[in-house]
């Protein structure tokens, strides 16, 4: 896979780079920069971590977070609808605003079904009319397809994050899912990662007036000596034609795995990864990936249908294949002491064209955590025999996916 990289990589599952001391003034910087990536690569220390998982842990925390908002609230959602978690959302951004809280919102068109008539323009309607400043990802410009814009990401007072996979609507509720909780001075990186996607829909770091922030300084979440003792977080994100290190962490770690190489995703469909499982299995390393059950898949049938396609090369090379019940929509990975969350699915597009942000840490609790959501997951999950893998469906699903060269 074709990637750019624009800073040292962390390429080791096992060595994922100490907590380093980043000055205030390159932090304060950081949504200035062209790529603010680049410092986002280094690990720092000094944050706590928690994983928050399905709607019924997420949304109380996430909605406390938004209502005690005392200068700003940064929120992107690849899919927000005023329903269900949706509204209840929306309903406290609108409130914040109207008390004097700057509350800014990137949404992505499609996912938000934010066009010109419906219930996407209604719901941006009311939230701008409340005083949010709103930007959207359009899929169409100068006559060519814009990427995806998948994250999932909320930021308050640069102090207090959220970042993992779950959409905020009615659709949504009752789907497996998990969200990372960042408070300290990842949180604040994470605000910057906002301001400059921000600036690349709307033009500008606020519609307000053009400084970085608004008027707000990073470096006042972030003392001197970020880096304590302990082990960091880093933020990786892919931006399509810039750099694609949510893509390149992934693959580079499954690559140099040495015990365990452990996936969740809604569905496995990206050669690449297949292909470093495989690899990974014939090593001696435990990989396992958890994907939705054919009963979990709620109108968009045909991904899990092409990711089944994978199961038999996949069994028949030592990894083992587990089918979760109900819709599984979480994005994690366990590789090693490693542990990933965020928004990237496992497919060929996700992994190569859209906008995505994934946290990636070995700090001893948070791989704790990790740990035992993969342990629960795969105790409920069945495990794809030899069998199943081998039917004859299977392979006939597997040569048409060959045979017509489909990489989705």
């Amino acid at each position: 896979m074709q990637v750019q990289a624009t800073a040292p990589r962390i390429t080791s599952a096992a060595s994922l780079p100490k907590g380093v001391a980043i000055p205030d003034a390159e932090v304060t910087n950081l949504a200035q920069r062209p790529d603010s990536s680049l410092p986002m690569l280094a690990p720092i220390g000094g944050s706590t971590i928690k994983l928050l998982t399905d709607e019924g842990e997420v949304l109380p925390d996430m909605l406390a977070a938004a209502r005690g908002a005392q200068k700003s609230i940064d929120l992107t959602m690849f899919s927000l609808a005023d329903s269900g978690a949706g509204k209840q959302m929306i309903d406290s951004l609108v409130e914040r605003s109207t008390k004097g809280v700057q509350v800014r919102v990137t949404l992505d068109q499609v996912g938000s079904a934010v066009f010109p008539v419906g219930a996407g323009k209604q719901m941006v309607d009311r939230m701008e009319a409340a005083g949010v400043q709103v930007a959207v990802n359009g899929r169409v410009k100068g006559g060519k397809l814009n990427a995806v814009d998948h994250r999932k990401l909320l930021v308050v007072d640069d102090k207090l994050a959220y970042t993992g996979g779950m959409n905020l609507s009615k659709k949504f509720g009752k789907w497996h899912d998990v969200m990372v909780r960042v408070d300290g001075p990842a949180a604040a990186r994470l605000g910057a990662h906002f301001v400059d996607r921000w600036t690349d829909l709307s033009g500008a770091a606020t519609k307000a007036a053009p400084a970085m922030t608004g008027g707000r300084t990073l470096a006042s979440t972030a003392p001197a000596g970020i880096a304590q003792a302990g082990d960091g977080v880093s933020l990786l994100a892919n931006f399509p034609g810039r750099d694609m290190h949510a893509s390149e962490h992934l693959l580079d770690n499954l690559a140099k795995a040495e015990k365990r190489a452990w996936i969740l995703t809604p569905t496995l469909s990206d050669p690449a990864v297949v292909q470093a499982l495989k690899e990974a299995a014939a090593r001696g390393v435990d990989a396992r990936v958890a994907v939705s059950g054919p009963e979990g898949w709620i109108g968009t049938r045909a991904l899990g249908v092409i990711g089944s396609t994978f199961y038999r090369e996949l069994v028949s090379s030592g990894v083992k294949v587990y089918e979760q019940p109900g819709m599984s929509h979480a994005k994690v990975s366990l590789v090693d002491d490693v542990a990933s969350v965020g928004s990237l699915n496992m497919t060929r597009r996700a992994m190569m064209w859209d906008h995505e942000l994934m946290l990636a840490s070995d700090e001893k609790s948070f791989v704790g955590q990790i740990e035992q959501l993969f342990t629960t997951d795969f105790a409920k999950s069945n495990l794809v025999t030899q069998e199943r893998a081998d039917s004859r469906g299977a392979q006939v699903g597997e040569a048409i996916r060959k045979g017509i060269g489909l990489k989705w």
